[in-house]
């Protein structure tokens, strides 16, 4: 079990005492406008797995603070020590959401806990958190991985549920293992990615002849390479392999070079070079590599000559989606229980808002440290530059009356100087009353 994390949320934990004059007599409620935390996230490391930080082995520890608050025309700071007839803010249940099997240097960590009022006022002067109530959060003065975001969920009047996702895990990837040359197959190189999983999938490679570089290969997303191509001089010949980076920016250094047993190339078995540019196989070359158009069907090729087949491939930091015989995907696909977008003709994936043929709008979260990047977002809330959005189960952005957790909300069916489909509150529509969360508020 690694270092229990220890977390320091400063935060306002305690709703400010103010006097009730004859102006503040007629206030009903209070808002806070804002809350700060820090958090302590050191302990966190590559090798350990979001299952050992929980809310089990996490201790919460409030510390007392300053914070904003506001009630009706009235507002200014909480202080320290103070506390409004007995309403005090609580943090619990943190937790680890991150949906890695264990974390590795370039990863980043995301945390989730909840911010709840508790023993409101029962005579009417409730102090509640709104979906406008401002969250900040950063690391503990001297401690890393620093904060990277911050979002929130308002639930309720009294609770605020907040994400934390950390900045990336800095340190140096493992080195790659069991460097082999396959029998009966002159120049096939193969090795396994680091036992521990410290790694990306991604390595640069060099094949040398007798202590000198003859050939480099830099990013390959495999565990095998055919070098044939390159042997052209009889000599001995050995590979080098190191785990790299995928991402510039993420806090990964590469790993030591690790090289190969020799493989002796004697003068009759040397390559003629064929395959050079796309690897080849065994000294052979289907002369493609890249993208590649099949009767108006594109597939792209490895330089070894292998065809990228079921599944996602980044290429030119764009995503594409591959079927079981290689050809590219385009329009909606499913995969692995979540639905994409590809675009029609040139098949790349697309995130943000995306607007069909259908005439509806979806959202396709474009964060990968937020969920599945590129996935289309069903029966949820999205809060998005100052507005609320929902999106229901087809994943399509609801307008006009909306039915949801059998409350009524409305939503812009055009944009009317504010976008369309957010969310209307705090005015009448068709004659009903919509309140501060959006909900149709009956009766009045």
């Amino acid at each position: 079990m690694k270092k229990i994390l220890a977390i320091l949320l400063t935060a306002a934990l305690m709703v400010p005492c103010f006097a009730v004059t004859s102006q503040a007599a007629s206030i009903t409620e209070g808002y806070i406008n804002s809350l700060s935390f820090q958090i302590d996230m050191s302990s966190l490391a590559a090798g350990s797995e979001p299952s050992e930080y929980d809310q089990h082995n996490i201790p919460v520890k409030g510390v007392m603070s300053d914070f904003n608050w506001e009630a009706g025309s009235t507002s200014g700071t909480g202080k320290t020590g103070t506390a409004y007839e007995g309403c005090t803010i609580s943090i619990t249940d943190l937790q680890c959401i991150s949906t890695n099997n264990s974390f590795k240097v370039g990863d980043t960590a995301r945390f989730k806990f909840w911010v709840s009022i508790n023993g409101t006022n029962k005579s009417g002067k409730d102090f509640k958190v709104t979906s406008s109530t401002a969250v900040h959060v950063k690391a503990a003065t001297g401690t890393t991985p620093a904060v990277k975001s911050v979002s929130k969920t308002r639930s309720g009047s009294y609770e605020l549920a907040v994400t934390v996702t950390s900045s990336y895990l800095k340190g140096q990837y493992s080195e790659p293992q069991n460097l082999t040359w396959t029998a009966n197959s002159l120049g096939q190189a193969q090795w396994t990615a680091p036992e521990d999983g410290n790694n990306a999938g991604v390595y640069d490679v060099r094949l040398s002849r007798d202590g000198r570089t003859v050939y480099t290969q830099s990013a390959y997303q495999a565990t095998s390479i055919n070098l044939y191509p390159w042997m052209t001089r009889e000599g001995d010949y050995t590979f080098l392999v190191r785990s790299v980076t995928n991402s510039s920016g993420n806090g990964a250094k590469n790993s030591e070079w690790v090289e190969s047993d020799g493989q002796e190339i004697t003068k009759d078995k040397v390559s003629d070079g064929s395959g050079q540019g796309s690897g080849g196989s065994g000294g052979t070359t289907s002369g493609k590599v890249g993208w590649q158009q099949v009767n108006g069907k594109w597939y792209f090729f490895y330089p070894d000559g292998s065809m990228k087949k079921n599944g996602w491939e980044k290429i030119s930091n764009k995503w594409y989606l591959f079927d079981a015989n290689g050809m590219m995907l385009t329009g909606w696909q499913t995969h692995n229980n979540n639905t994409f977008y590809l675009d029609t003709s040139k098949g790349d994936m697309k995130t943000g808002w995306v607007n069909t043929s259908d005439g509806q709008w979806y959202w396709l979260n474009p964060n990968p440290q937020a969920g599945t990047e590129g996935a289309m977002l069903k029966n949820q809330f999205l809060d998005k530059d100052g507005y609320r959005y929902y999106l229901t189960s087809t994943g399509a952005m609801a307008t006009g009356w909306t039915k949801i957790n059998n409350e009524q909300y409305y939503f812009r069916p055009n944009n009317d100087g504010r976008p369309k489909g957010s969310m209307v509150t705090n005015q009448r529509v068709d004659g009903f009353w919509l309140g501060p969360d959006g909900k149709w508020v009956k009766g009045q």
